[in-house]
C-alpha cells in the first residue's frame, strides 16, 4: 500500500511539462511528478489566465489548492521558462560572485518541490564539499550528464549551505522521495540525516517551518541545528510565497534581514502586480472563488511599490520587472529561436497581457565594503 502524501504544487506540474518538452534542462523533476499533462506554449513559455498558487502558505483555514492535473486545468500557472530561468540564473550569478571570496548561503522559502538545487549540483558538483573527480564519477554513476540549466545561458554553482523550509507536509514527503531515489541521493554530500519531517547533508538542508514564526522559531532552528550564520553572504528565495502572508508578516520577514544581516544579504521575490485593472481584478475574484487570497498583493501592487518596499528599509540596491519586459531584454535572440523551434506560440497578445502582472524583485544590502563590489554585478 502506497503512502499518502501531499499532491506536488502546480508549479511542479509545469516544470515537469517544460522539461519534457525540452523548454528547460531538469532532470529532477520526474522523480516528484509521475504525470504530467502536456502544456500549450502559452503555459511553458509564459503563464495560464489566472493567477498563481503555487506556494500557498497553508493553514487550516486556507487549505492547499487541489493540484490534480486533471482536476485543475483552470488553475493559475506560472510562466515556467521565464521564472525558473530567472530563479536559477540569479542563484547562479550569487554564488559564482562570491566563488573564493566567501561561503554563501541561499534560503528558499516555501521550496515545495523545487528542484534548484539538485540542477545547480549537477552543473556544478566542482563547488560541493567533494573534490570534482569524486562528484563527476556519481553524477555518472546515476546516468547524469551535466547541461545548461537553459541551453546557451552561463552555468551557475551550487551553493555551500542551501536551505529549503516549508511545512512539514511537503518536506516529510520530500525528504522520503530523496531517500528512497538513487539519482537524488547520490548528489548529497555525506553525512546525510533524516529525522522524518527533513533532511540534511553537508550542504543541504531541508526543513520543516512555519514562516508566520520565522524570527522566532525558523531562524532559531537553523541557527542552532543547521550551522547558518548571520554574517555570511545570503540569498533569500521567495516565490510567490511572501504575498500570501499578512503583509504585517512578510514585512517582519525583511525587518528581520535588514536589522540582523545587514552585512550581505540579497532577495529575489517573484509574484503577482498589477491587482487594480482588469485583468488583474478578474484574477483576483478567480482566487476567491477559490478561498484563495493574496494577502500581501494590494500592499505591494506596482513594480514601483515593489522597489519602495526595500529602498525604504535602506537597502543598496533595489530593481524590479516584469515578466513580459524580463522576455524581451534578457533572453536573447539565439534562445528566442531555439524556443520557438520547440513549439508555435500563436497567443502573444495574450502571453504579454498575462506576463505584465508578474515580477521579478532583487535587493541587496551590506555594509562590509568587501560585498558591495560581488552584489554590484548581479541583476535579474
Amino acid at each position: 500500500m502506497k503512502e499518502p502524501h501531499p499532491q506536488p504544487k502546480p508549479s511542479s506540474y509545469e516544470c515537469s511539462s517544460a522539461a519534457s518538452l525540452g523548454y528547460i534542462d531538469d532532470p529532477f523533476v520526474k522523480h516528484f511528478i509521475k504525470h504530467s499533462p502536456r502544456r500549450t506554449p502559452l503555459f511553458n513559455r509564459g503563464k495560464s489566465v489566472d493567477m498563481h498558487t503555487d506556494r500557498v502558505p497553508c493553514s487550516p483555514a486556507q487549505p492547499r489548492p487541489d493540484s490534480n492535473p486533471d482536476v485543475r486545468r483552470g488553475l493559475p500557472v506560472i510562466g515556467t521558462y521565464c521564472r525558473i530561468r530567472g530563479i536559477q540564473d540569479t542563484v547562479a550569478k550569487f554564488i559564482d560572485q562570491f566563488s573564493g571570496v566567501s561561503e554563501t548561503q541561499v534560503v528558499s522559502l516555501g521550496a515545495g518541490y523545487d528542484t534548484t538545487y539538485f540542477v545547480l549540483k549537477v552543473l556544478h558538483t566542482s563547488y560541493s564539499t567533494l573534490k570534482p573527480s569524486h562528484g563527476m564519477r556519481r553524477m555518472h554513476a546515476v546516468g547524469l550528464n551535466a547541461a545548461p540549466v537553459c541551453r546557451g545561458q552561463a552555468k551557475g554553482k551550487v551553493a555551500t549551505r542551501y536551505y529549503e523550509i516549508d511545512f512539514a507536509e511537503i518536506t516529510s514527503c520530500k525528504a522520503m522521495m530523496i531517500s528512497r531515489k538513487r539519482t537524488l541521493k547520490a548528489l548529497l554530500d555525506l553525512p546525510i540525516k533524516g529525522g522524518g519531517l527533513g533532511l540534511s547533508s553537508n550542504g543541504y538542508y531541508l526543513i520543516n517551518g512555519d514562516l508566520r514564526e520565522f524570527e522566532q522559531a525558523v531562524i532559531p532552528m537553523l541557527v542552532s541545528k543547521y550551522g547558518f550564520k548571520l554574517d555570511t553572504p545570503t540569498l533569500f528565495l521567495s516565490e510567490c510565497v511572501l504575498i500570501y502572508l499578512d503583509p504585517q508578516r512578510s514585512d517582519a520577514i525583511i525587518d528581520w534581514i535588514t536589522n540582523s544581516m545587514p552585512t550581505a544579504s540579497a532577495i529575489l521575490v517573484y509574484e503577482q502586480i498589477n491587482p487594480n485593472d482588469r485583468f488583474g481584478q478578474m484574477m483576483i475574484q478567480n482566487l476567491k472563488s477559490r478561498n484563495i487570497t493574496l494577502k500581501g498583493l494590494h500592499a505591494y501592487p506596482s513594480l514601483e511599490a515593489q522597489r519602495e518596499r526595500y529602498s525604504k528599509r535602506g537597502w543598496n540596491h533595489v530593481e524590479s520587472i516584469d515578466i513580459a519586459t524580463f522576455h524581451d531584454q534578457r533572453v536573447d535572440q539565439a534562445e528566442k529561436s531555439r524556443l520557438a523551434s520547440l513549439e508555435i506560440l500563436d497567443e502573444w497578445e495574450e502571453f504579454y497581457l498575462l506576463s505584465r502582472h508578474y515580477c521579478f524583485a532583487f535587493a541587496y544590502i551590506s555594509t562590509d565594503p568587501r560585498y558591495q563590489p560581488l552584489f554590484s554585478s548581479i541583476h535579474i
